[in-house]
Protein backbone atom coordinates (compact mmCIF):
# COMPACT_ATOMS: atom_id res chain seq x y z
CA UNK A 1 0.00 0.00 0.00
CA UNK A 2 1.64 3.53 -0.96
CA UNK A 3 2.96 5.37 1.96
CA UNK A 4 0.16 8.58 2.08
CA UNK A 5 -0.45 10.67 4.67
CA UNK A 6 -3.59 8.99 7.59
CA UNK A 7 -6.42 11.01 8.60
CA UNK A 8 -5.55 8.55 11.67
CA UNK A 9 -2.48 6.79 13.16
CA UNK A 10 -2.43 4.68 15.05
CA UNK A 11 1.08 5.16 15.81
CA UNK A 12 0.13 8.76 17.39
CA UNK A 13 -2.41 6.71 19.92
CA UNK A 14 0.00 4.29 20.98
CA UNK A 15 2.70 6.68 21.64
CA UNK A 16 -0.83 8.39 24.11
CA UNK A 17 -0.66 5.16 25.65
CA UNK A 18 3.00 4.92 26.48
CA UNK A 19 3.30 8.19 28.07
CA UNK A 20 0.15 7.80 29.92
CA UNK A 21 1.16 4.74 31.64
CA UNK A 22 4.53 5.50 32.38
CA UNK A 23 5.01 6.24 36.18
CA UNK A 24 2.29 4.29 37.68
CA UNK A 25 2.82 3.05 40.96
CA UNK A 26 -0.21 1.67 42.33
CA UNK A 27 -3.26 -0.75 40.54
CA UNK A 28 -5.56 2.21 41.76
CA UNK A 29 -3.58 4.46 39.57
CA UNK A 30 -3.32 1.94 36.80
CA UNK A 31 -7.17 1.27 36.58
CA UNK A 32 -8.44 5.27 36.60
CA UNK A 33 -5.74 5.99 33.94
CA UNK A 34 -6.85 2.68 32.05
CA UNK A 35 -10.74 2.97 32.02
CA UNK A 36 -9.85 7.25 30.82
CA UNK A 37 -7.42 5.54 27.83
CA UNK A 38 -10.34 3.07 26.78
CA UNK A 39 -13.11 5.92 26.48
CA UNK A 40 -10.37 8.23 24.66
CA UNK A 41 -9.70 5.08 22.28
CA UNK A 42 -12.84 4.39 22.00
CA UNK A 43 -14.31 7.69 21.05
CA UNK A 44 -10.86 8.51 18.68
CA UNK A 45 -11.89 5.23 16.42
CA UNK A 46 -15.40 6.34 16.57
CA UNK A 47 -14.22 9.73 15.11
CA UNK A 48 -12.17 8.15 12.67
CA UNK A 49 -14.89 6.05 11.45
CA UNK A 50 -17.22 9.18 11.03
CA UNK A 51 -14.85 10.91 8.69
CA UNK A 52 -14.64 7.79 6.82
CA UNK A 53 -18.23 8.09 5.82
CA UNK A 54 -18.69 11.54 6.03
CA UNK A 55 -21.34 11.44 8.31
CA UNK A 56 -23.21 14.66 8.44
CA UNK A 57 -23.00 15.36 12.01
CA UNK A 58 -20.28 14.70 14.92
CA UNK A 59 -20.52 16.56 18.43
CA UNK A 60 -17.41 16.70 20.61
CA UNK A 61 -17.60 18.98 24.52
CA UNK A 62 -14.72 20.45 25.60
CA UNK A 63 -13.64 21.52 29.43
CA UNK A 64 -12.64 24.38 30.00
CA UNK A 65 -9.75 24.55 32.22
CA UNK A 66 -7.29 27.69 33.55
CA UNK A 67 -8.18 29.52 30.25
CA UNK A 68 -7.76 26.62 28.02
CA UNK A 69 -10.11 23.76 26.59
CA UNK A 70 -9.62 20.08 27.49
CA UNK A 71 -11.38 17.66 25.06
CA UNK A 72 -12.58 14.40 27.02
CA UNK A 73 -10.53 12.39 28.72
CA UNK A 74 -7.32 14.24 27.60
CA UNK A 75 -4.41 14.76 30.71
CA UNK A 76 -3.69 18.17 28.74
CA UNK A 77 -5.17 20.87 26.53
CA UNK A 78 -6.48 20.02 23.19
CA UNK A 79 -4.14 22.72 21.66
CA UNK A 80 -1.49 20.42 22.52
CA UNK A 81 -2.57 17.69 20.48
CA UNK A 82 -2.83 20.04 17.48
CA UNK A 83 0.79 21.33 17.52
CA UNK A 84 1.80 17.76 17.70
CA UNK A 85 0.06 17.16 14.39
CA UNK A 86 1.12 20.27 13.03
CA UNK A 87 4.61 19.41 13.84
CA UNK A 88 4.18 15.80 12.65
CA UNK A 89 2.63 16.53 9.17
CA UNK A 90 5.12 19.24 8.58
CA UNK A 91 7.71 16.28 9.08
CA UNK A 92 6.25 13.58 6.75
CA UNK A 93 3.09 15.89 5.38
CA UNK A 94 3.08 18.13 1.98
CA UNK A 95 4.42 21.00 1.66
CA UNK A 96 1.08 22.39 -0.14
CA UNK A 97 -0.78 21.92 3.38
CA UNK A 98 1.88 23.47 5.83
CA UNK A 99 0.71 27.27 5.70
CA UNK A 100 -3.38 25.47 6.36
CA UNK A 101 -1.93 23.62 9.27
CA UNK A 102 -0.88 26.35 10.93
CA UNK A 103 -3.99 28.54 10.11
CA UNK A 104 -6.36 25.57 11.67
CA UNK A 105 -3.86 26.23 15.00
CA UNK A 106 -4.33 29.76 14.60
CA UNK A 107 -7.93 29.76 13.74
CA UNK A 108 -8.20 27.15 17.10
CA UNK A 109 -6.05 29.37 19.39
CA UNK A 110 -8.81 32.50 18.66
CA UNK A 111 -11.85 30.02 19.33
CA UNK A 112 -9.99 28.95 22.68
CA UNK A 113 -9.48 32.57 23.50
CA UNK A 114 -13.07 33.36 22.73
CA UNK A 115 -14.89 30.65 24.55
CA UNK A 116 -12.57 30.97 27.81
CA UNK A 117 -13.33 34.59 28.57
CA UNK A 118 -15.01 34.79 31.17
CA UNK A 119 -17.35 38.05 29.74
CA UNK A 120 -18.70 35.71 26.69
CA UNK A 121 -21.72 34.85 27.48
CA UNK A 122 -23.95 31.47 27.61
CA UNK A 123 -24.97 30.68 24.12
CA UNK A 124 -22.21 32.40 22.42
CA UNK A 125 -21.20 30.61 18.84
CA UNK A 126 -18.30 30.58 17.05
CA UNK A 127 -17.92 28.99 13.27
CA UNK A 128 -15.15 27.28 11.55
CA UNK A 129 -15.32 27.39 8.36
CA UNK A 130 -12.83 24.16 6.78
CA UNK A 131 -12.87 23.98 2.63
CA UNK A 132 -10.28 21.62 0.57
CA UNK A 133 -6.95 22.21 0.64
CA UNK A 134 -4.97 23.30 -2.86
CA UNK A 135 -4.46 20.82 -5.65
CA UNK A 136 -2.64 17.85 -4.44
CA UNK A 137 -3.82 18.84 -0.75
CA UNK A 138 -4.64 15.94 1.84
CA UNK A 139 -7.65 17.74 2.80
CA UNK A 140 -10.35 16.87 0.51
CA UNK A 141 -13.71 17.01 2.10
CA UNK A 142 -15.73 20.06 3.03
CA UNK A 143 -16.59 21.06 7.04
CA UNK A 144 -17.64 23.44 9.30
CA UNK A 145 -17.34 23.45 13.28
CA UNK A 146 -19.90 24.93 15.47
CA UNK A 147 -18.74 25.57 18.34
CA UNK A 148 -20.78 27.10 21.17
CA UNK A 149 -20.42 28.25 24.83
CA UNK A 150 -23.27 26.18 27.02
CA UNK A 151 -23.35 26.07 30.87
CA UNK A 152 -24.96 22.21 31.95
CA UNK A 153 -27.23 21.77 34.91
CA UNK A 154 -24.62 21.58 37.60
CA UNK A 155 -23.30 24.55 36.57
CA UNK A 156 -20.42 23.81 34.67
CA UNK A 157 -19.46 26.00 31.37
CA UNK A 158 -18.21 23.56 28.79
CA UNK A 159 -17.85 24.31 24.71
CA UNK A 160 -19.90 21.81 22.74
CA UNK A 161 -18.52 21.57 18.98
CA UNK A 162 -20.66 20.25 16.06
CA UNK A 163 -18.92 19.46 13.34
CA UNK A 164 -20.86 19.28 10.30
CA UNK A 165 -20.29 18.09 6.57
CA UNK A 166 -21.02 21.17 3.62
CA UNK A 167 -21.75 20.50 -0.03
CA UNK A 168 -21.28 24.51 -0.98
CA UNK A 169 -18.74 25.43 -3.38
CA UNK A 170 -15.80 27.55 -2.53
CA UNK A 171 -17.36 30.10 -3.86
CA UNK A 172 -20.78 29.59 -2.24
CA UNK A 173 -19.21 29.41 1.09
CA UNK A 174 -18.11 32.81 0.50
CA UNK A 175 -21.34 34.68 -0.66
CA UNK A 176 -22.87 32.30 2.71
CA UNK A 177 -20.07 33.62 5.27
CA UNK A 178 -20.32 37.27 4.08
CA UNK A 179 -23.95 37.52 5.87
CA UNK A 180 -21.74 37.40 8.69
CA UNK A 181 -18.72 38.70 8.39
CA UNK A 182 -16.15 40.65 6.44
CA UNK A 183 -13.40 38.77 5.87
CA UNK A 184 -10.37 38.24 3.87
CA UNK A 185 -9.44 35.48 1.34
CA UNK A 186 -6.01 35.15 0.43
CA UNK A 187 -7.48 33.48 -3.31
CA UNK A 188 -3.75 31.50 -2.96
CA UNK A 189 -5.44 29.50 -0.26
CA UNK A 190 -8.28 30.34 0.50
CA UNK A 191 -8.53 27.62 2.60
CA UNK A 192 -6.15 28.94 5.60
CA UNK A 193 -7.68 31.89 4.91
CA UNK A 194 -11.19 30.35 6.59
CA UNK A 195 -9.52 28.80 8.93
CA UNK A 196 -7.65 31.19 10.21
CA UNK A 197 -10.42 33.30 10.56
CA UNK A 198 -13.10 32.04 12.76
CA UNK A 199 -16.21 33.91 12.82
CA UNK A 200 -17.91 35.27 16.43
CA UNK A 201 -21.84 34.57 15.52
CA UNK A 202 -22.51 35.49 18.62
CA UNK A 203 -26.16 34.45 20.51
CA UNK A 204 -28.43 36.00 17.82
CA UNK A 205 -28.51 32.40 16.21
CA UNK A 206 -28.19 28.89 17.27
CA UNK A 207 -26.26 26.01 15.90
CA UNK A 208 -29.39 24.60 14.21
CA UNK A 209 -29.80 27.76 12.62
CA UNK A 210 -26.57 28.33 10.82
CA UNK A 211 -26.89 24.40 9.68
CA UNK A 212 -29.76 25.09 8.28
CA UNK A 213 -28.93 28.34 6.53
CA UNK A 214 -25.51 26.10 4.98
CA UNK A 215 -27.36 23.23 4.27
CA UNK A 216 -26.88 21.81 1.15
CA UNK A 217 -27.89 18.27 -0.13
CA UNK A 218 -24.71 16.35 -0.88
CA UNK A 219 -22.94 12.93 -0.40
CA UNK A 220 -22.80 11.82 3.32
CA UNK A 221 -24.03 9.33 5.73
CA UNK A 222 -26.78 9.73 8.09
CA UNK A 223 -26.90 9.65 11.89
CA UNK A 224 -29.21 6.33 12.09
CA UNK A 225 -27.20 4.50 9.23
CA UNK A 226 -23.50 5.21 11.32
CA UNK A 227 -25.41 4.54 14.65
CA UNK A 228 -26.07 0.70 13.07
CA UNK A 229 -22.32 0.47 11.40
CA UNK A 230 -20.81 1.75 14.93
CA UNK A 231 -23.17 -1.23 16.09
CA UNK A 232 -21.92 -3.60 14.71
CA UNK A 233 -18.23 -3.32 15.17
CA UNK A 234 -18.66 -1.89 18.63
CA UNK A 235 -17.13 -5.50 19.36
CA UNK A 236 -14.04 -4.97 17.70
CA UNK A 237 -13.41 -1.44 18.69
CA UNK A 238 -13.42 -2.17 22.25
CA UNK A 239 -10.90 -4.65 21.59
CA UNK A 240 -8.86 -2.51 19.72
CA UNK A 241 -9.10 0.39 22.79
CA UNK A 242 -8.30 -1.90 25.12
CA UNK A 243 -5.84 -3.63 23.58
CA UNK A 244 -3.53 -0.41 23.03
CA UNK A 245 -4.00 0.02 27.03
CA UNK A 246 -2.96 -3.43 27.37
CA UNK A 247 -0.40 -3.09 25.73
CA UNK A 248 0.83 -0.48 23.53
CA UNK A 249 4.25 -2.34 22.30
CA UNK A 250 1.96 -4.42 20.27
CA UNK A 251 1.44 -3.07 17.09
CA UNK A 252 0.90 -5.47 14.78
CA UNK A 253 -2.65 -6.34 16.91
CA UNK A 254 -3.38 -2.96 16.68
CA UNK A 255 -3.15 -2.55 13.01
CA UNK A 256 -4.62 -6.15 12.27
CA UNK A 257 -7.79 -4.70 14.69
CA UNK A 258 -7.74 -1.36 12.88
CA UNK A 259 -8.22 -3.36 9.66
CA UNK A 260 -10.87 -5.56 10.80
CA UNK A 261 -12.73 -2.51 12.32
CA UNK A 262 -12.89 -0.52 8.77
CA UNK A 263 -13.96 -3.39 6.39
CA UNK A 264 -15.87 -4.79 8.83
CA UNK A 265 -17.94 -1.49 8.72
CA UNK A 266 -17.67 -0.91 4.79
CA UNK A 267 -19.21 -4.16 4.39
CA UNK A 268 -22.15 -3.64 6.71
CA UNK A 269 -22.09 -0.01 4.82
CA UNK A 270 -22.56 -1.88 1.52
CA UNK A 271 -25.84 -3.89 3.04
CA UNK A 272 -27.67 -1.55 4.19
CA UNK A 273 -27.56 -0.38 0.45
CA UNK A 274 -28.42 -3.23 -0.69
CA UNK A 275 -30.57 -4.41 1.96
CA UNK A 276 -31.83 -1.63 4.09
CA UNK A 277 -31.09 -0.29 7.48
CA UNK A 278 -33.63 -2.28 9.73
CA UNK A 279 -32.60 -5.75 7.42
CA UNK A 280 -29.53 -5.29 8.81
CA UNK A 281 -29.89 -3.77 12.30
CA UNK A 282 -32.14 -6.93 12.80
CA UNK A 283 -29.06 -9.47 11.97
CA UNK A 284 -26.33 -7.81 13.75
CA UNK A 285 -25.65 -11.06 16.03
CA UNK A 286 -24.37 -10.85 19.93
CA UNK A 287 -20.83 -11.48 19.70
CA UNK A 288 -18.86 -14.36 21.77
CA UNK A 289 -14.97 -13.84 22.31
CA UNK A 290 -14.69 -17.03 19.51
CA UNK A 291 -16.61 -15.10 16.95
CA UNK A 292 -14.67 -11.79 17.88
CA UNK A 293 -11.38 -13.86 16.89
CA UNK A 294 -12.61 -15.28 13.81
CA UNK A 295 -13.46 -11.33 12.93
CA UNK A 296 -10.64 -10.30 13.54
CA UNK A 297 -8.84 -13.13 11.42
CA UNK A 298 -11.09 -12.69 8.52
CA UNK A 299 -11.52 -8.94 8.42
CA UNK A 300 -8.13 -7.92 9.60
CA UNK A 301 -5.76 -9.23 6.82
CA UNK A 302 -8.22 -8.11 3.82
CA UNK A 303 -6.76 -4.99 2.32
CA UNK A 304 -8.69 -2.15 3.26
CA UNK A 305 -10.31 0.21 0.61
CA UNK A 306 -8.97 3.75 0.32
CA UNK A 307 -11.19 6.54 0.85
CA UNK A 308 -10.08 9.98 0.96
CA UNK A 309 -11.79 11.61 4.30
CA UNK A 310 -11.68 15.47 5.71
CA UNK A 311 -7.99 14.72 7.13
CA UNK A 312 -6.32 12.64 5.11
CA UNK A 313 -5.97 8.87 3.96
CA UNK A 314 -8.69 6.87 5.27
CA UNK A 315 -6.98 3.56 4.96
CA UNK A 316 -5.62 0.61 6.61
CA UNK A 317 -2.17 -0.94 7.23
CA UNK A 318 0.09 -3.45 4.49
CA UNK A 319 -0.22 -6.77 6.69
CA UNK A 320 0.84 -8.40 3.97
CA UNK A 321 4.21 -9.01 4.80
CA UNK A 322 3.20 -10.35 8.30
CA UNK A 323 0.91 -12.83 6.68
CA UNK A 324 3.23 -15.51 6.79
CA UNK A 325 3.50 -14.95 10.99
CA UNK A 326 0.19 -14.66 11.09
CA UNK A 327 -2.18 -17.14 13.77
CA UNK A 328 -2.63 -20.32 12.80
CA UNK A 329 -5.53 -20.55 14.96
CA UNK A 330 -7.39 -17.97 16.30
CA UNK A 331 -6.36 -18.92 19.95
CA UNK A 332 -2.89 -17.38 19.32
CA UNK A 333 -5.13 -13.87 19.81
CA UNK A 334 -5.92 -14.90 23.74
CA UNK A 335 -5.80 -11.38 25.45
CA UNK A 336 -4.49 -13.22 28.71
CA UNK A 337 -1.45 -13.86 26.53
CA UNK A 338 1.65 -12.02 28.43
CA UNK A 339 1.65 -7.98 28.77
CA UNK A 340 3.90 -5.80 29.18
CA UNK A 341 3.45 -2.34 30.89
CA UNK A 342 5.66 0.61 31.08
CA UNK A 343 5.91 1.98 34.59
CA UNK A 344 7.96 2.99 37.38
CA UNK A 345 8.90 -0.15 39.49
CA UNK A 346 7.62 0.99 43.54
CA UNK A 347 10.69 -1.39 45.05
CA UNK A 348 13.70 0.03 42.87
CA UNK A 349 11.88 3.41 41.57
CA UNK A 350 13.18 2.58 38.03
CA UNK A 351 11.45 3.23 34.86
CA UNK A 352 10.85 -0.25 33.36
CA UNK A 353 8.88 -2.16 31.01
CA UNK A 354 7.32 -5.01 33.14
CA UNK A 355 6.05 -8.43 32.35
CA UNK A 356 2.41 -9.15 33.45
CA UNK A 357 1.87 -12.73 33.56
CA UNK A 358 -0.49 -15.13 35.67
CA UNK A 359 -1.52 -12.76 38.04
CA UNK A 360 1.58 -11.04 38.96
CA UNK A 361 3.63 -8.28 38.03
CA UNK A 362 8.04 -8.37 37.44
CA UNK A 363 10.26 -6.12 37.79
CA UNK A 364 13.28 -7.01 34.98
CA UNK A 365 15.48 -4.69 37.03
CA UNK A 366 15.40 -5.77 40.44
CA UNK A 367 13.21 -9.13 39.66
CA UNK A 368 10.65 -8.19 42.57
CA UNK A 369 7.12 -9.24 41.95
CA UNK A 370 3.73 -8.18 43.12
CA UNK A 371 -0.23 -9.07 42.57
CA UNK A 372 -1.45 -7.87 39.64
CA UNK A 373 -5.13 -7.85 38.48
CA UNK A 374 -6.61 -5.81 35.35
Amino acid sequence: MAETLRNFDIAHEEARAERELFGITSIEDYRFRREALISYNTDQMITNLGERFNVVLSTYQYEIRNGQLWGKDMNEPFINSLVRGRDYRREHGSPVDFRREDAELIGFEKVQRAMTDENTPEGTVMLSISPPGLEGSTYKNRFMDIHTKKIDDRGRIFVESQRVSSGLSLDETKEKVSAFADIKIDDSDPAASFLEQPILIGKGLTPEDIKFYFYREHDYMDEKTFDVVKKSVAHLTTEYAESLVKNPLDRDYHRLLFNAILNKADEVAEQIKKEGLEAVEKVIPLPTIYHIRQEIQNYGYKEVKEIMAGCGLSGGYDLTDEQGDSPNSVSEFDPKKDKILCCTCPFCKEKVEAKIAKGKIECPNCKKSAKWSD
